[in-house]
């Protein structure tokens, strides 16, 4: 592929990327071009897979002028570079994901570098950054039928709940998060104070079969923090 190719590629999709979302990542630029496979990307992300790295298809050279083909199209169109720290989606400790594979800041710094759109206002420049930064919330599921701890190989029946780490179920137990106890959906001031009192929690959500999606149905938090958030509703 030749460099003239490798630009006009990365000039469309950057133009295409901009069209459902105001801002490009050099990750999505990479899957947009078909060197970046979406389920690596996504094994990556829930930190199945160390870094991005080694996920990219092509060889030093091209993977150069991606990105520099990607920062001449940002600068002459006016877009704003800023360094984000996003983290993976996982139950273990909060942990930056890494692109490269000796972690050398200097090619971190490159690809956590996002360009946003000349057209968001400060105000609107802030709050996406503050959401593209914004540690993944724990999500525990309802299993719909039975199945079984991928550590302690505990029995979860059906209705049990469970969090997937990677594409391995935990119980809570393993997942750290025993000691959480349920609040149900339904009274929401009651459930932002719970939230905001835990410094852990996770939301859990059931699969409807009907609507074909995943619904929320509440959280998990700490007791001392429902008791206290308890106390102030009532």
């Amino acid at each position: 592929m030749s460099k003239k190719t490798i630009e006009e590629r990365v000039i469309s999709a950057c133009s295409r990327i901009i069209q459902y979302q105001s801002f490009i990542s050099i990750a999505e630029v990479f899957k947009v071009i078909g060197l970046l496979q979406p389920i690596h990307e996504d094994y990556w992300r829930k930190g199945k897979i160390p870094e991005l790295e080694t996920l990219i298809q092509g060889n030093p050279d091209k993977i150069a002028d991606v990105i520099g083909c990607l920062q001449k199209w940002a600068l002459e169109n006016g877009f704003t570079p800023l360094r984000i720290i996003s983290y993976a989606r996982s139950s273990g400790p909060k942990r930056p994901l890494q692109y490269s594979l000796d972690g050398n800041p200097k090619v971190e710094s490159i690809f956590q570098t996002y360009y946003f759109s000349p057209k968001l206002t400060e105000k609107e420049l802030r709050k996406l950054q503050d959401e593209l930064e914004k540690e993944p919330e724990l999500v525990v599921f309802y299993t719909v039928s039975d199945s079984k701890c991928s550590k302690c190989k505990q029995e979860l029946r059906k209705k049990s709940l469970l969090l997937m780490e990677g594409d391995s179920p935990l119980c809570l137990k393993c997942a750290g998060i025993a000691d959480l106890v349920f609040l149900g959906r339904g009274d929401p001031k009651l459930t932002r104070r719970a939230h905001s009192y835990s410094s852990k929690y996770a939301v859990v959500v059931r699969f409807s079969k009907t609507r074909k999606r995943y619904e929320r149905q509440g959280i998990l938090v700490q007791p001392a923090a429902l008791e206290k958030a308890e106390s102030e509703v009532l």
